[in-house]
């Protein structure tokens, strides 16, 4: 039951106005507010919000991606932080992820709240797909990831 209401958060239609996860299309930008998203993502959100001194720039989905994209300027630079979060055959999967303060465990929570809802939800699996930087391949080591090939730039956790 809970599995299929992820799936329902990712690729349903607009089937039911009660349904927890039905804001999610497969082809139309839907904004997401406090009225149509799912509250176990809201954690999420909080952590890109307090990382960017909440500064929510993009918080939308479309084609079962959350994209989340948020920053401010600092002293004449841009700085933002971003996610794109996939759900396909049962994984959640980080196709991109950056955040403004590295190194202060933002990646972590990030996983930490993935891990709930992988397992309250039935999920496989945990994918960040392409860790291109050492720094990513070596949190995903630390954190018990494991490469999903041999020298595969894609790490999972089970």
């Amino acid at each position: 039951m809970k599995k299929s209401a992820v799936n329902d958060f990712f690729f349903a239609g607009q089937q039911n106005k009660t349904d927890l996860f039905d804001f999610f299309h497969n082809n139309v930008a839907e904004f997401i507010n406090t009225s149509n998203f799912p509250q176990p993502f809201f954690s999420i959100v909080a952590l890109f919000a307090e990382d960017s001194k909440y500064n929510i720039a993009v918080l939308h989905s479309q084609y079962g991606i959350l994209f989340i994209k948020s920053g401010y300027e600092a002293e004449n630079e841009a700085t933002f932080n971003e996610l794109m979060l996939k759900h396909k055959n049962g994984d959640l999967i980080v196709a991109r992820v950056q955040f403004i303060h590295q190194r202060k465990g933002n990646m972590t929570r990030l996983f930490e709240i993935l891990k709930k809802i992988k397992n309250e939800y039935g999920l496989n699996r945990i994918i960040i797909e392409s860790a291109r930087t050492e720094a990513m391949q070596c949190w995903c080591n630390k954190n018990g990831l494991k490469p999903v090939f041999r020298r595969s730039l894609n790490y999972e956790y089970s």
